[in-house]
């Protein structure tokens, strides 16, 4: 049985992607607007100390190991089951749970008349935090690099379901090496194939960017990835596996590293600080003097000191013939 590939291509993901500022405003508004119905669920779903450390704290502890490898050691010397055990020991010390519940009562109470004041009273700076979180975080995945094309995850689920206009959306930092978009699916698949794998797309990035794209992490997912495709896969594809015939696969590039704390990322974060609340800003942090003379690449995988990489997606599709 003899292969031909259909398509190859590799789909850039950016180190960091600025998320639009007036719709991180957009955001905090609707945040706002929705105060009332936050407070309501939250009471209701943790009514006291003990159900914030059943139903929020445990399920964390319990989901958190897969964060980290079990060779990891921390520059200071910690192990992984060292930082899971400090981990444990704060949420599970009730006065942790009994502060979270009296912050959360001081920040949606209603004073002077106003509902939730201090909400409403931080709304610029809940907008910069948003923009911060999905500038270094989601939108790198999901959102277009300088507001043109599509962004990187949307741009493949239009390629595996064949969608001819996505070649248009090709951003310069893309790669089309051959071929064109190819419907991988069945068509009456296609819509729960293409949410499926946008959740199971940017789940996965997310993970490997916060395990600090460690290999391991890098390998699982991409597992995860490829057999969800193979769930969908119609007949005559050849079966997706990692760095196979056919693989949808993530490619982290360590020579692009940089430290989460560099003067340009603090940069990025000062601007839009400044646009949402002025000159006040987070205060500064100094790079430790040992990351100063120290390449990057060398920490990753290392999650105390987070880093910031360029990857690709690389996506190949094969037939049997």
């Amino acid at each position: 049985m003899e292969e031909k590939i259909l398509v190859q291509l590799k789909v850039f993901i950016p180190k960091f992607n600025e998320f639009p500022l007036a719709e991180a405003w957009k955001w905090a508004e609707n945040y706002y607007a929705q105060t009332r119905h936050i407070t309501g669920q939250r009471r209701k779903a943790l009514p006291t100390h003990q159900d914030v450390q059943e139903k929020a704290f445990d399920p964390l502890l319990k989901a958190y190991p897969q964060f980290l490898s079990p060779d990891f050691r921390s520059k200071s010397g910690l192990t992984a089951e060292h930082i899971r055990e400090k981990l444990q020991r704060k949420l599970q010390d009730k006065e942790t749970a009994r502060r979270y519940l009296k912050e959360f009562e001081k920040a949606y109470r209603t004073e002077n008349g106003i509902r939730a004041k201090r909400i409403k009273e931080d709304l610029p700076g809940n907008a910069a935090k948003y923009a911060c979180q999905m500038t270094f975080g989601n939108w790198r995945f999901l959102g277009p690099i300088n507001q043109q094309g599509r962004g990187a995850i949307p741009l493949v689920l239009d390629w595996l379901s064949g969608e001819t206009d996505a070649l248009n959306d090709l951003r310069p930092p893309d790669e089309l090496i051959s071929g064109q978009p190819v419907l991988i699916t069945t068509p009456g698949r296609t819509g729960r194939f293409r949410k499926q794998l946008q959740n199971a797309l940017l789940k996965s990035a997310r993970f490997i960017s916060e395990s600090n794209y460690h290999p391991t992490a890098t390998r699982e997912e991409n597992d995860k990835v490829n057999q969800l495709v193979n769930e969908f896969g119609r007949s005559g594809i050849v079966p997706f596996s990692p760095s196979g015939a056919s693989h949808l696969d993530f490619v982290p590039h360590p020579e692009t590293a940089e430290w989460c704390l560099s003067r340009r990322f603090r940069l990025i974060q000062h601007k839009i600080w400044t646009h949402f609340c002025g000159n006040i800003s987070p205060e500064p942090v100094v790079l430790p003097e040992e990351l100063k003379i120290t390449n990057p690449a060398d920490f990753i995988g290392d999650p105390m000191h987070p880093l910031y990489l360029e990857m690709h997606l690389d996506i190949q599709v094969s037939l049997c013939w």
